[in-house]
């Protein structure tokens, strides 16, 4: 048999497609350095084969190392230093398509490995894993498998408590409790606007009915409440309605009945609602009064509480300028058919939006009490109240002081701001010298007697 014959036969032999066997190729491979001469002899051609490497140079694929760029394979004779290994694959590929990626061993710990990155998916914080070990951390913080059995990455999933089990969170609903389901939460509030109002003035077990002195409050919140509720058991027991606003897209507004000022039975049934108006959430939140006298339109009482009004802008002086309860003179106020200025216009009675969130039940408490002051001293003009608010022994002074104002330096700040309010949004406001002599009073003795107020200013 001549040379040529048996080198066709080991070629035949090693399953050579005909586009490698070429005698010229291999003649160069021989040439090059690439294949020994006798390379058909060595016992291993049995369990080997000739490969085509980067080069364009036949060897023997044993003594290659087989590659991967760009998707690609390939075979090198020399391990460029731009590769390195896919110990996943068992192949070389371009390092900077590869990653450190964690596995699961058969013992189940975790190990890394360097791999191609379409091996792996990115995990929440950053790492990787093989996606074939995807679904054997179920347990672990990368991924986890639901109810059919689907395997989803730690940034998809949230946990069901209710059913002990991980979902995917685009079909499930988080409820007021903070915890997820699968359905959506039952409304628990009426829209905007649409909840039943209710009026206990003509409670006829409520001997102060006919003192025709109503209240009532909207209590704004700007986050659900952690207890469970109905709001139609709300309206039920308390008359009370539950409802969204716009303010407050994450929380929701307690609008009372309308009560009886002057009643106990007011303090009382605030009481029954405690437990929503102690939610803490009030970011953007508001907490408008409403205030009617029997007899009287929404202008008249306005008069009847003109002199009050510079003391209550005071009060609640961060809130001015908000757009929401936008501060007017008193007879703008009365003209204006504006729903968002600082005292509004409701035909029976107005409303006061200039008021503040209600942090608690103990504030809530305290304005009701002070509007209760200011129904037994009305008509009263400026000077006069601001003599009553100075006088440490009058009912309204000593309501005060008995809040924030308690502080001397916050007591003087109200009353200059009340006199600058007074200047600014009052119809007859009080003259240079009146206002002047006002704020150098409180500042030079704030336990002045309402007496002595007035006799030091009428003196001036």
């Amino acid at each position: 048999m001549t040379r040529q014959e048996n080198l066709r036969r080991n070629v035949s032999a090693l399953n050579l497609n005909k586009d490698i066997f070429e005698s010229s190729l291999l003649q160069k491979s021989i040439r090059e350095g690439a294949l020994h001469p006798t390379w058909y002899c060595d016992f291993s051609y049995r369990t080997n084969r000739l490969v085509r490497c980067t080069d364009n140079l036949l060897r023997m694929q044993r003594f290659t190392v087989m590659t991967e760029f760009h998707g690609v394979t390939q075979y090198v004779n020399n391990i460029p230093s731009n590769f390195c290994f896919d110990a996943f694959n068992g192949k070389r590929i371009l390092k900077e398509e590869s990653v450190s990626a964690w596995f699961v061993q058969p013992d189940s710990r975790m190990n890394r490995i360097k791999t191609h990155y379409t091996n792996t998916y990115m995990t929440p914080d950053g790492e990787r894993i093989l996606q074939r070990d995807l679904s054997k951390m179920i347990d672990n913080a990368y991924a986890h498998r639901t109810l059919n059995a689907d395997v989803i990455l730690n940034s998809e999933a949230v946990w069901l408590e209710s059913e002990s089990r991980y979902e995917r969170h685009s079909i499930c609903y988080q409820w007021s409790n903070g915890d997820w389901y699968t359905e959506p939460q039952p409304t628990k509030l009426y829209d905007y606007h649409t909840g039943p109002r209710h009026s206990v003035t003509n409670d006829p077990t409520d001997i102060s009915a006919h003192m025709g002195f109503t209240i009532g409050f909207e209590i704004e919140k700007s986050e659900m409440p952690d207890f469970e509720f109905s709001k139609e058991d709300v309206v039920l027991t308390h008359l009370a309605t539950l409802e969204r606003d716009g303010s407050v897209e994450k929380g929701f507004e307690l609008i009372t009945p309308t009560f009886n000022l002057f009643s106990s039975k007011t303090d009382e049934r605030l009481r029954g609602l405690e437990d929503f108006i102690n939610i803490k959430g009030i970011d953007n939140a508001g907490g408008h009064i409403g205030y009617g006298i029997a007899g009287y339109r929404d202008r008249q009482i306005l008069d009847k509480l003109a002199g009050w009004v510079p003391l209550i802008f005071s009060m609640y002086s961060h809130r001015m300028g908000n757009s929401y309860c936008d501060p007017k003179k008193i007879s703008r106020l009365k003209e204006s058919g504006d729903k968002m200025q600082a005292i509004t216009m409701k035909g029976s009675f107005i409303e006061f939006r200039i008021v503040s969130a209600v942090p608690n039940l103990k504030t809530l408490i305290w304005r009701l009490n002070f509007f209760r002051i200011m129904s037994r001293y009305l008509d009263k003009p400026f000077l006069e109240v601001m003599a009553m608010v100075i006088d440490p022994q009058s009912a309204i002074g000593k309501h005060l002081r008995s809040n924030i104002y308690s502080d001397p330096a916050k007591f003087v700040r109200l009353i200059q701001d009340a006199v600058a309010y007074d200047k600014q949004f009052s119809d007859n406001p009080l003259s240079l010298v009146y206002s002047t002599m006002l704020t150098s009073v409180v500042a030079k003795d704030l336990k002045k007697s309402k007496a002595g107020v007035v006799k030091e200013l009428i003196e001036a």
